[in-house]
């Protein structure tokens, strides 16, 4: 786009009066750092780049009459990540505007953490393309956490204070997506992640119930049988940290990632064009096979449970991209869910993804589709969590011995919660969750949000 078109200054003028940034500002490269956000300091490096001329037709542009007004509608240039602020322009985008020639992301350093990451583990710099180095930002706060404590028991009550399962989920996540698509030691690494998450999912979830158990006056019998569990949860989940996560020796590397990161240094990922390619396949794929099967909400764990495990995997797989994936506001395909936008789930943080100055060609989402996915996940969660709880505390009111069969078991635990038995029976929430997905063709449109453009 030539600088004679008016949209192209129009654009990065309404991004900058957003920022708050003074058309005065660009005449001094100290003066623009200085009205920057903090978090926006990544723009330098992009208006750096542009001429006198360039610079002197975008501070005109700022200030006309029209331009402060106009800001507010810059959605179409960068989409918010968020309910609340503005968020950064892709240098690629902004360097598109006035026919710049980007810096291509290989020539330019890596990020901090990443480039921790390579050296931790990597005696030699690998070839890093965008891929590997989403990974490598994936893992960086799981190798943080993993390095917390230099004793089992204490790392253990570190990991499961700081919830390191979705850090571990989005590891698997990542790793779930690309398999199939890249060789067998993607299945070995996601066999192994999944373990880890499995044994923190067991232990938790055993845990969190026996206290909540224990807070509301269980039986004796039940509160011990309950502290069993939750003990051989704990001692697997030690076993399994101490031998494969913990770092061992003088070094601070995991063994696990270790394994993970340098077995997939050799995979061909192709082009960054083949990447984004496969990854719009990929979630569409997904998308639509959830989609196209019939889950029965009569059923805990193959119906409920399973459709939103199933759901849940795409916004991990979006995390786990780290800024692949960017929202927009300004895109409504689904008039019913535009007041999605109003709501807490859209200030919720996972609903606040990043932006990132390392994508060419990011793919934009409809924010008002995408948090209505996410409250559908949480509102089965929901749903799921409450079918949990019964299912495994009447378990341990007969296994106790303190009720003689499943009815009896489910009426005490009723009892013990302040509920009814009927309060227990999801299929009629469960059934409305799944009939409002299905009415407003949810899974559809976020199906479509992946689609090549």
């Amino acid at each position: 786009m030539s600088l004679s078109v008016r949209s192209g200054t129009q654009d990065v003028a309404r991004q900058l009066l957003k920022l708050g940034v003074p058309a005065k500002a660009l005449e001094d490269p100290k003066a623009l750092a200085k009205a920057l956000p903090p978090e926006k300091k990544a723009l330098l490096e992009a208006l750096g780049g542009f001429s006198k001329g360039e610079l002197s037709a975008l501070r005109k542009e700022m200030e006309s009459p029209g331009a402060a007004g106009a800001a507010r509608k810059a959605e179409a240039f960068a989409p918010r990540a968020g309910v609340g602020g503005a968020a950064g322009a892709n240098r690629f985008a902004l360097q598109a505007l006035f026919d710049a020639k980007p810096t291509k992301t290989a020539d330019a350093p890596l990020p901090k953490n990443v480039q921790h990451m390579v050296d931790v583990y990597f005696k030699e710099t690998p070839d890093i393309g965008r891929p590997l180095e989403r990974l490598m930002g994936c893992v960086a706060q799981l190798h943080t956490l993993l390095n917390s404590e230099t004793k089992v028991d204490k790392l253990v009550d570190e990991l499961c204070g700081h919830d390191a399962r979705r850090n571990v989920f989005q590891l698997e996540g990542f790793l779930k997506l690309y398999k199939g698509h890249l060789s067998k030691d993607v299945e070995t690494s996601l066999s192994v992640v999944k373990e880890l998450e499995d044994a923190l999912g067991n232990y938790t979830v055993r845990r969190d119930i026996r206290k909540s158990a224990e807070d509301k006056g269980a039986p004796a019998a039940v509160v011990k049988h309950l502290k069993t569990q939750e003990k051989a949860g704990r001692q697997e989940l030690e076993r399994l940290v101490e031998k494969e996560w913990m770092p061992q020796g003088k070094h601070d590397r995991s063994p696990a990632l270790k394994d993970i990161l340098r077995s997939l240094a050799d995979e061909k990922w192709g082009s960054y064009g083949e990447d984004m390619k496969y990854i719009r396949s990929r979630m569409s794929d997904h998308l639509h096979k959830v989609d196209t099967t019939h889950y029965d909400m009569r059923q805990l764990d193959s119906g409920i449970h399973e459709l939103r495990r199933n759901m849940r995997w795409i916004p991990l797989y979006i995390e786990a991209l780290g800024g692949v994936v960017q929202l927009s506001e300004a895109k409504n395909p689904v008039a019913e869910l535009r007041q999605t936008l109003d709501t807490p789930m859209a200030q919720h943080k996972n609903a606040q993804l990043p932006q990132s100055d390392r994508e060419e060609d990011p793919i934009r989402i409809s924010k008002s589709v995408y948090v209505g996915f996410l409250q559908a996940v949480e509102d089965l969660g929901q749903v799921k969590d409450r079918g949990e709880v019964m299912e495994i505390l009447s378990h341990a009111y007969v296994e106790a011995g303190v009720s003689k069969n499943e009815n009896d078991a489910r009426a005490a635990v009723a009892r013990l919660l302040g509920k009814k038995p009927a309060d227990f029976d999801l299929t009629d929430d469960a059934k409305k969750i799944y009939d409002g997905m299905r009415a407003t063709g949810l899974l559809n449109a976020m199906r479509k949000e992946f689609a090549a453009d």
